[in-house]
């Protein structure tokens, strides 16, 4: 009886050893491109078994359940059990099961789909690729320029003369400058003012202006004794510009009393 039972035993070991080299070959023999076969095991972490897989279906479930001891695993032919399409890709396979953007347990090809890739063949030199406004590509010439579209390079007006545009074929307009025409030969400036008293609680506004057509550039005021400042500025008037201050005095019985004084700068222009 002693004897039978280690023959037993002996046999046992070798029913799991061999099924444990069975799965590993069926799994280490290639990587099918369809029709995957998925196992399911226990594999043995602790104890004189440590090591093994026992159990093994084929499918997602074990034989039996996996014991206190065992961890579940799951042996395949293929490392990758699906690949989803995403924004510009393709999938082209065959086997298994998948859908839409999908492929399960089956062999597939990934492709950048034609919308997200230029085209890599069929242009001929110098062209350049351009949207075909359906999500595609085309290849189209290089847009040329010409004076009907742009200004011509390489141009300048001549001595004395400024730019005032270019015409329909990209030509430059030249004018003389309208000083030069005139020959201006200098410029002068000069300054004007005017004094005006005040007496006892008065208000009055003394104006300086520049001789017609010159221009005012700037000016200023002066007051004197009891007089104060109301507002100031430039102004103009029929066409002559200067400049303008108003000035009063307070109630003294008859004793507030003073000036104001206003200054322009005028600059002149000599033909």
């Amino acid at each position: 009886m002693k004897r039978s039972r280690k023959r037993l035993l002996v046999g046992t070991m070798a029913v799991v050893a061999s099924a444990t080299v069975a799965t590993i070959a069926i799994a280490a023999s290639g990587y099918p491109t369809d029709s995957v076969t998925v196992m399911t095991g226990c594999l043995t972490t602790s104890g004189t078994s440590a090591g093994n897989v026992m159990s093994i279906a084929i499918g997602s479930r074990p034989a039996k359940s996996c014991g206190s001891n065992q961890v579940l695993v799951h042996l395949s032919g293929g490392t990758i059990t699906r690949i989803t399409a995403g924004n510009g890709v393709t999938l082209a396979g065959s086997g298994g099961t998948g859908g839409t953007g999908f492929v399960d347990n089956g062999f597939t090809t990934v492709g950048l789909d034609s919308h997200y890739q230029l085209p890599q063949s069929g242009c001929a030199a110098g062209q350049v690729v351009a949207s075909d406004g359906s999500g595609g590509w085309t290849c189209e010439s290089q847009q040329t320029y010409g004076g009907s579209d742009f200004a011509l390079s390489n141009q300048s007006c001549g001595s004395g003369q400024f730019l005032t545009g270019f015409d329909a074929s990209g030509g430059k307009q030249c004018a003389e400058d309208a000083d030069t025409a005139e020959g201006v030969s200098d410029l002068t400036d000069y300054t004007h003012n005017t004094y005006v008293t005040l007496g006892d609680d008065e208000s009055k506004v003394a104006e300086s202006y520049c001789a017609s057509g010159d221009i005012a550039v700037g000016g200023g005021w002066s007051l004197t004794d009891d007089a104060t400042i109301v507002q100031a500025g430039p102004v103009s008037n029929n066409g002559f510009e200067g400049w303008s201050a108003k000035a009063k005095t307070g109630i003294g019985d008859g004793f507030e009393e003073g000036s104001v004084t206003t200054y322009v700068k005028c600059l002149t222009t000599l033909h």
